[in-house]
């Protein structure tokens, strides 16, 4: 079997005779990601390429998949989304966004493990907005790559959403996604192409994020079996694992239905009594284990 050919981009290139590679900054399963400088003004850009490999049937697919991020983002306009500086195909095809200068949540964990409550709580407060803004887009925006990855901390406190590589647009007559997205350990039941995606696909990655950023223990991880957070931490509330396993639950109908009654009890989390988190509380931990057996092996 041929071996792929991986690119070789190096720091000094410069892409589209603009845009100087400084280092290479991240990768996904179809991309490398690049620090760069702008050669017209000096400001850092991060520069997003295709990879380049021999024998890969689907590389037309997953240029589709790319201009369907630039329109996406485009569209999307908010602070803690990226902007869209530029997009061209030069031997391969290229998206260029704003530098957004921090550290992504997975870094914060594998430096500090995971992290206090109180701190969690905040940063989930703040993806609920940005997850609602992209719900109540007409028709409604599916980010379904939700992880500490693609969660970007800036010094002061503020957290940026990037990679909308997996983002797609709800279809109101839809029946299944179009194509499989979403990361193992994080992606919703429902993300293999069980059924369509909607915004409770976003709820249950985010669960699973929090759960991570709680626990510091990787979903990725081979043998992983989702235990309840205060499995590994009798520090946390009762409270908050609740919070996390009805974000979590494998049916959607047992989920949050939308941000908003998320936020609710995050916001009111030391509240005798939570409306949304009280509400439809069903056994979950015989339908999550059936699951774990049949997608996550």
């Amino acid at each position: 079997m041929k071996k792929e050919r991986q690119d070789v981009i190096k720091a000094g290139d410069v892409i589209g005779g603009r845009y100087k590679i400084i280092k290479k900054i991240g990768q996904g399963g179809m991309s490398d990601i690049y620090l760069a400088s702008d050669n017209q003004d000096g400001i850092y850009r991060a520069v997003k390429i295709l990879r380049k490999t021999e024998g890969i049937v689907n590389r037309g697919i997953y240029r589709n998949v790319f201009v369907s991020e630039v329109n996406m983002m485009k569209h999307c306009v908010h602070p803690a989304f990226p902007k869209i500086i530029d997009n061209f195909e030069d031997d391969s095809y290229i998206i260029v966004m704003e530098y957004i200068e921090g550290e992504s949540l997975d870094k914060v964990i594998l430096r500090k493990g995971g992290q206090s409550e109180e701190k969690v709580i905040e940063w989930a407060k703040q993806l609920c907005y940005l997850l609602d803004y992209l719900h109540q887009q007409n028709p409604p925006v599916i980010y379904r790559d939700m992880k500490p990855s693609n969660i970007i901390l800036e010094s002061n406190g503020t957290l940026h959403l990037v990679d909308f590589g997996a983002a797609r647009i709800y279809k109101t007559d839809g029946i299944t996604d179009t194509m499989i997205f979403g990361t193992r350990g994080y992606a919703s039941p429902e993300q293999h192409c069980l059924r369509q995606t909607d915004c409770r696909a976003d709820l249950f990655s985010l669960g699973m994020t929090l759960h991570h950023l709680l626990t510091g223990i990787d979903p990725r991880s081979s043998g992983y079996m989702y235990a309840s957070v205060r499995n590994w931490n009798l520090n946390l509330s009762k409270r908050i694992e609740e919070i996390v396993d009805k974000c979590t639950a494998i049916d959607p109908e047992d989920r949050y239905q939308n941000c908003n009654e998320l936020l609710y009890d995050l916001e009111h989390i030391k509240d005798p009594e939570n409306i949304f988190l009280e509400k439809g509380k069903k056994t979950w931990r015989m339908f999550r284990h059936m699951y774990q057996q049949l997608f996550l092996g």
